[in-house]
């Protein structure tokens, strides 16, 4: 498999930029997830059954160190990214997951629909926080 050169992936950036432009012209709001991902067989992910091929889309949040409140310690994300989310949720049925992976290796993660059945805070900054006990802290060993 040949490398793809720095050349081919600038050339490749630009065109989606101009792409992105273009459907916008259309009136379009456009987002992307930062992932998105399927299982070839039925089995469960996080406490939920997922379908073979079902569709679930990522949002990633890489962190220096958790929100520390008040009202309480945890993580969380843009309302409007939160929003645009789990309108695909509620109308076209794709599952969302939010990966949080703290500087210090902590890492944690759960269904957006499960952090927005509970409690949340929303800061002056339109940036809504989720308590650090509604995450599943994920313990895995991968090589540097």
């Amino acid at each position: 498999m040949s490398e793809i050169t720095a050349e081919a992936k600038k050339l490749g950036e630009q065109g989606e930029e101009r792409a992105i432009e273009i459907l916008k012209t259309f009136g379009l709001t456009l987002g992307r997830p930062d992932y998105h991902g399927h299982y070839p067989i039925r089995r469960m992910f996080f406490g939920e059954m997922l379908e073979a091929k079902e569709e679930i889309e990522f949002e990633i949040k890489a962190k220096s160190q958790p929100f520390h409140g008040p009202p309480f310690r945890g993580h969380g994300t843009d309302v409007f990214q939160i929003e645009k989310r789990m309108g695909r949720y509620w109308d076209f049925g794709v599952r969302q997951f939010l990966l949080v992976l703290e500087k210090n290796g902590d890492i944690y993660g759960q269904w957006l629909h499960k952090l927005e059945a509970g409690k949340k805070y929303d800061t002056p900054k339109h940036i809504r926080i989720y308590p650090i006990e509604a995450f599943r802290e994920i313990i895995i060993d991968i090589p540097d």
